[in-house]
């Protein structure tokens, strides 16, 4: 979970956090479960190619630590 400025808004960085148990079901599951860096380097991607508001894409480095 991140902390913002809002108090109305909750954050939950869903790149960054540890969850075993969704890697548990995934690995069963014979899903992909990207790293990290994998995650990041797609939403960066994502950031650059798509024609995304500024607004947007200033979240994805508030709310997910992602600078794209």
């Amino acid at each position: 979970m991140r902390e913002t400025s809002n108090p109305d808004v909750l954050a939950i960085d869903w790149i960054h956090s540890r969850l075993p148990l969704a890697d548990s079901i995934s690995f069963a599951a014979g899903l992909k479960n990207p790293s990290v860096d994998q995650l990041e380097e797609t939403l960066i991607s994502y950031c650059r190619t798509q024609k995304l508001s500024v607004d947007w894409v200033r979240n994805v480095g508030t709310y997910l630590g992602v600078s794209a």
